[in-house]
């Protein structure tokens, strides 16, 4: 098993929304939110599976998605299996990923 984790401060990430390039070359379409919370905690999930992985890649490759359910998941590029936890407070969103 290996495990990544990453914290964002949201207005980082509220900054980086401002440049489409950016947003282009991190988040695929399906995973854009209005919300600037979740989107934070997608980045931060990013972060952590590349950690996790040791991988360094396309972040788009790597998807951060929600079930009907609310709960997020992981769409690996290498088709691994991957747990994922998400929080956020005040000004930070977390994540925390563990690849089996």
């Amino acid at each position: 098993m290996k495990l990544g984790i990453d914290l964002v401060h949201i207005p980082r990430i509220e900054t980086l929304l401002r440049d489409a390039a950016h947003v282009a070359a991190v988040f695929s379409p399906e995973e854009m939110a209005a919300d600037v919370h979740t989107m934070a905690g997608r980045f931060a999930a990013k972060e952590a599976y590349f950690k996790a992985s040791g991988a360094k890649g396309d972040w788009r490759s790597v998807q951060v998605l929600r079930r009907e359910t609310g709960e997020p998941y992981l769409v690996c590029p290498d088709g691994a299996r991957a747990r994922l936890s998400i929080s956020h407070d005040g000004d930070y969103a977390i994540a925390v990923v563990l690849i089996e």
